[in-house]
């Protein structure tokens, strides 16, 4: 569950599941402060277009 994801320390590697999950719900997570550190490891940073 996403509430779970947000409890995770910042230095715990996601799950690809994960990942989609946070990608998914990521406009609900706008105002959830937790939530900011576990988003940004969700984006691929290396496809630059």
């Amino acid at each position: 569950s996403i509430q779970r994801i947000l409890k995770y320390p910042p230095t715990r590697t996601l799950s690809g599941d994960e990942r989609q999950l946070l990608w998914k719900f990521r406009f609900s997570l706008m105002s959830e402060k937790k939530a900011l550190t576990k988003f940004l490891r969700c984006v691929e940073w290396s496809d630059v277009q």
